[in-house]
């Protein structure tokens, strides 16, 4: 078995560092009311609404329909999220699956 004899120095100092971070964040942060201008909603110039701004999901995929040409992609987007996480854990276990068979 190896040993690792500078693993305790390492974590050691990252959680004194750690500590010290967050005491100068402490000692550093602004403390009272946020001002009333900066929770408006800014875009662009203009100053809008949250009705405003829904943005319907098939727009965030619309670029990359027109780059490659995937027409598909528009009837396999359900818009629901468990969907959307199925889809990421099985990219996920295929590239885990391509870096150990290929690695």
């Amino acid at each position: 078995m190896i040993e690792y004899p500078y693993i305790g120095n390492a974590l050691l100092f990252f959680f004194i560092v750690s500590l010290i971070g967050y005491a100068l964040y402490n000692i550093t942060r602004r403390k009272g009311k946020p001002e009333p201008g900066k929770e408006i909603i800014y875009a662009c110039g203009e100053d809008m609404q949250p009705e405003e701004l829904n943005i319907p999901p098939e727009t965030f995929y619309e670029y990359l329909i027109d780059l490659f040409r995937v027409k598909k992609l528009r009837r396999l987007h359900s818009g629901v999220l468990n969907d959307y996480l199925l889809w990421v854990l099985a990219g996920t276990l295929a590239a885990i699956a391509a870096l150990m068979i290929f690695g």
